[in-house]
């Protein structure tokens, strides 16, 4: 009887948290179809300060955050991983927590993201998440397109070793990889002989106690590979820890100055960051596709 008065108060809860959403929805105010003015060779990467919001406090970061990412005209914009935390907080990896949230809050995660990719006429990438799959922990990662539907999915054992597929925008061809897979040359490598000219972290506790180690991780391999680079992170005291690392966008110095295309100037506090990349000005290095196999075998990949 107990299990039975669960399920309806649950369902009830549920119904009359969807209803609340709608109505935070409908209170918002997008720019028309005419008036949108992004441009997809903009980059907008976003740091977030950590903090615990209810979900329509959650909304409205959002909101203000992909506001603020139309006007500075960026065409697709890159979330932190672990927004989940801030949405509904617990235990890090918790194969527990990531079932209920999985069961009663994922549905309502994805339609924020995809309502604001829909208002704003902007392609928007999550940052990865964790999600309950057939008795294991999966991290995901999702890109809406502009009218609000998902463009590109990517789910994989959190204990597996494995690259995502390439997600190609716009002349870019991004590759997702975790904090750690970043730090490893060989997955670095290997991403950009599939065909990556940007490589990602946008992962789930992407911090470090070493300072920068992130920041150099990424910056490192755009240098070593000529690429592109994005990171996006979570500052302040976070599930995983303190953060103090910023978020950004990089390139060879070659032809920018210090490896940085534009990053965060604080810190500790919440910020759009917008720059453009341009295909044009990068000179690829010529990698030796030979090695594919051998590499692939090495990695169990």
């Amino acid at each position: 009887m107990n299990l039975i008065f669960k399920n309806i108060f649950g369902k009830f809860l549920k119904g009359k948290a969807n209803k609340n959403l709608n109505k935070k929805f409908k209170n918002l105010n997008f720019p028309g179809i005419s008036l949108r003015k992004n441009s997809n060779e903009n980059i907008g990467v976003v740091q977030i300060k950590y903090n615990h919001l209810e979900k329509t406090e959650f909304v409205d970061l959002i909101y203000s955050i992909t506001s603020q990412a139309y006007e500075k005209n960026a065409g697709i914009l890159f979330f932190p991983g672990g927004l989940q935390y801030v949405l509904f907080p617990a235990l890090k990896e918790n194969p527990r927590y990531v079932k209920y949230f999985t069961e009663n809050h994922l549905e309502d995660f994805i339609k924020i993201f995809s309502k604001m990719a829909e208002g704003f006429g902007m392609n928007i990438f999550t940052g990865e998440f964790y999600l309950y799959e057939n008795d294991e922990i999966m991290k995901c990662g999702m890109v809406f397109d502009s009218f609000g539907k998902i463009s590109y999915f990517y789910k994989r054992p959190i204990e597996k070793l494995e690259l995502p597929p390439i997600y190609g925008f716009n002349n870019f061809n991004f590759a997702f990889l975790t904090f750690e897979e970043t730090l490893m040359y060989e997955m670095s490598k290997l991403s950009v002989i599939k065909g990556a000219n940007v490589l990602v972290n946008c992962s789930i506790g992407n911090i470090s106690p070493y300072r920068y180690c992130e920041y150099r991780g990424i910056w490192s391999r755009c240098q070593q590979f000529k690429v592109f680079g994005i990171n996006a992170t979570m500052v302040g005291e976070t599930p995983w820890g303190y953060s103090a690392i910023p978020s950004g966008l990089y390139g060879p110095v070659e032809f920018f100055k210090d490896g940085i295309i534009a990053t965060s100037t604080n810190l500790s506090g919440t910020e759009i960051v917008v720059g453009k990349f341009s295909l044009e000005s990068i000179n690829f290095s010529g990698l030796e596709y030979g090695n594919l196999n051998k590499l692939m075998k090495t990695l169990k990949l």
